[in-house]
């Protein structure tokens, strides 16, 4: 199989390409816009280093270019450059035209809606958010009601983030969502409905986290999604924030009181000296039939030191699924096995921990209670 990996340069390129330069049956080409730069950055893999090309998403027809000529042909394109609202529709149609398979690490539901169509024109597959956020969010929140027994009364309550550097893409995908509300902010799901928080209301943060760590209810589209597919009984979503000086850094850059160069630094300052980390933590618990009393708990914890290495590994490994004939435009959680690929996150990504905890609720700690003292997850299978 052929893979074009484009944004190969970026954090998150970089971890694809490597992802997928460990299978032997893949021939990988990794593709930036600074093709020296490319092939310097990659010369060290010796014979075992990529192919490379230089595509410019900035520039009309240089992917079609790429694919009709020194890339061509592929089998999978797999997008790992953004932000996604500027680059992944057109990227994705150039895609499919060339009979090629798309996997985007971003993306939303009016991506999805607006390349289901030429997918389905071309015979192909799109899938989109297959990264972290859009991504393992989803496929988390899909695993851990895999592993109890009744839907309809299963609650999740979820928290992720951490402390991570910010580049301008990162920046502008999120300045993005946020003013163009892809998700629900201040929201839940619940028995079928979205339902808004008091103002003065939260959610606690559990002990995966240091506390420094404030969390903000906000319900994504991707894990509405599987909520509302799920039959789920409620689902919670804590996104998390490391610090004070984060929070008001990307407050400022969403007032428009900074620039991107400003916030950035600010950021950058802010994350300097501290010792970062990422994290996806999930608590479900469920009842037994018409019960609402809790009887089963499965509790989830992943953590990495590096948010964009784990993006990259998993646009990789979604790109390595069997797609089985499917066609259209997709969320990555609804494609992949969940519970299948968040097991994979331990044993096939370098620095990531997982850990899970099933019991009966009774016996396993609240979600604020420091089940987690010394901060360190040891290898396990959800």
């Amino acid at each position: 199989m052929k893979y074009l990996v484009l944004g190969a340069s970026g954090a998150v390129g970089r971890a694809c390409v490597r992802t997928l330069l460990g299978r032997e049956d893949a021939h990988v080409v990794a593709a930036g816009r600074n093709l020296p730069r490319l092939e310097r950055e990659w010369r060290a893999y010796g014979a075992g280093s990529p192919d490379t090309v230089r595509v410019d998403l900035d520039e009309p027809g240089s992917v079609d270019a790429a694919l009709a000529g020194p890339a061509g042909p592929v089998d999978v394109v797999v997008n790992c450059a953004g932000p996604s609202y500027r680059y992944s529709a057109p990227t994705a149609e150039t895609a499919l035209r060339h009979g090629a398979r798309y996997v985007d690490a971003g993306g939303d539901q009016a991506l999805i809606d607006a390349t289901a169509a030429a997918a389905e024109k071309h015979g192909a597959l799109a899938v989109f958010g297959a990264g972290v956020q859009p991504g393992l969010a989803g496929v988390a929140v899909r695993a851990v009601a895999a592993r109890l027994a009744d839907p309809a009364t299963t609650e999740i309550h979820a928290h992720c983030g951490g402390v991570q550097p910010l580049s301008r893409a990162g920046l502008d995908e999120y300045l993005h969502a946020v003013r163009a509300r892809t998700g629900h902010p201040g929201k839940i799901y619940q028995r079928g409905a979205l339902h808004t928080l008091p103002p003065d209301s939260g959610m606690a943060v559990p002990a995966a986290f240091p506390g420094t760590a404030r969390a903000h209810v906000s319900l994504d589209e991707e894990c509405r999604a599987a909520a509302e597919e799920l039959g789920l009984a409620a689902l919670w979503w804590g996104n998390i924030t490391g610090s004070v000086p984060i929070e008001q850094a990307l407050s400022r850059a969403l007032g428009q009181e900074r620039t991107h160069t400003e916030t950035l630094r600010a950021i950058d300052a802010a994350v300097s000296g501290a010792r970062p980390y990422f994290r996806i933590s999930l608590q479900g618990t469920a009842g037994h039939g018409t019960s609402r009393q809790a009887t089963v708990r499965v509790r989830t914890v992943l953590h990495c030191a590096d948010s964009y290495a784990l993006t990259g590994a998993v646009a990789a490994l979604a790109a390595l699924e069997d797609p089985r004939g499917r066609t259209g435009a997709v969320w990555m959680s609804e494609y992949v096995d969940a519970r299948r690929f968040w097991d994979r996150m331990a044993t096939d990504v370098p620095g990531v921990s997982l850990v899970l905890d099933t019991a009966p609720a009774a016996s396993l700690p609240e979600p604020s209670e420091p089940a987690e003292k010394s901060g360190q997850f040891e290898e396990g299978e959800l």
